[in-house]
């Protein structure tokens, strides 16, 4: 999509799950020296762009211990040795077998070229961040719509919508050709919205059409023999491959 300047790499690293030992402090999102904003690499500086989850429960980055007095559990740190990850305190480290959960916002991420990457123009595009500002002036707060909602919900919702205003409206179409891996399962584009069709490729180059199940049939199979005769035994148990 032409308003999510994100690529497809990007958009994936923002979401990563580890599995703690009670013992490893850092965990590792991406090994791309570019995938944040080098303001990122700072205490504190990046609490309002990255969220943990620990067994599906939200844990805060800031604990307050006293009156004005507060510890960081965790920071988003690079370093040439452990490139971008989540690195714990030492009195925060999650204990042996807890799920973490990893969410960073990858609107805000770092050029090729290097340094934030700048809006789209004002006055030609709407920008996503104005939609999602936007909204929550008009719709959120009390004796709003909704009372309350988290930024990183209407985000992804925002996003959403641009996928299905892409596909309905410019009618904008994507091809991808992958090698199937023995689970049978791909990643989908980080833009999908629909499949337009699917299709597998003979030794010849030759495409051919994969129809939906409901557009097919899935007959059984007769055991034959080589002079195309059924092949059965008396008690007609064989006949079925």
């Amino acid at each position: 999509m032409g308003l999510l300047k994100q690529s497809q790499n990007q958009y994936y690293s923002g979401k990563k799950s580890f599995t703690g030992d009670g013992v490893t402090t850092k965990f590792q999102l991406s090994k791309n020296t570019t995938q944040f904003p080098t303001t990122f690499n700072s205490s504190g500086i990046a609490q309002d762009f990255v969220k943990i989850y620990v067994d599906g429960s939200s844990y805060p980055q800031e604990s307050v211990t006293g009156a004005s007095t507060s510890v960081f559990n965790y920071n988003l740190k690079f370093s040439a040795l452990d490139k971008w990850h989540i690195e714990f305190t030492a009195t925060s480290i999650p204990a042996s077998g807890a799920a973490i959960g990893v969410e960073v916002d990858t609107t805000i991420y770092q050029a090729a070229s290097g340094g934030m990457v700048e809006t789209i123009t004002p006055y030609q595009f709407t920008s996503l961040k104005d939609v999602i500002n936007n909204f929550i002036v008009a719709y959120t707060g009390e004796d709003k719509i909704i009372m309350k909602a988290n930024r990183t919900d209407i985000q992804f919702h925002a996003m959403r919508a641009l996928q299905e205003l892409s596909f309905d409206t410019f009618k904008s179409t994507k091809s991808q050709e992958i090698e199937v891996p023995p689970s049978l399962k791909m990643i989908l584009p980080h833009d999908y919205v629909n499949y337009v069709k699917l299709t597998t490729k003979d030794s010849n180059g030759m495409e051919r059409v994969l129809y939906p199940a409901i557009n097919s049939s899935d007959p059984f199979a007769i055991k034959q023999k080589t002079d195309g005769s059924y092949d059965f035994d008396m008690d007609n148990t064989n006949l079925v491959i």
